[in-house]
């Protein structure tokens, strides 16, 4: 459908009508589409992550360093 405009500005506001009518059209096809797609979301407070052989060393060494300052903090 083309239509003749006498002005820039006539052609500008029918196609913002054009450009909203689009706009709103796509906004309650979404609207739909979550209506009809219940989706369960499950939140956990934390996963579990096993343990590496280099988490236990890292572990062991602040172990250690945690002995050496408690033991020189009250060596004194």
């Amino acid at each position: 459908m083309t239509q003749a405009y006498s002005n820039d500005e006539e052609m500008a506001r029918e196609l913002q009508r054009q450009f909203d009518r689009e706009y709103e059209l796509s906004v309650i096809l979404e609207q739909e589409k979550k209506g009809k797609a219940a989706a369960t979301v499950t939140v956990t407070p934390d996963r579990y992550y096993p343990k590496t052989a280099q988490d236990s060393d890292l572990s062991s060494d602040d172990e250690d360093v945690r002995q050496f300052v408690t033991d020189s903090l009250y060596a004194k």
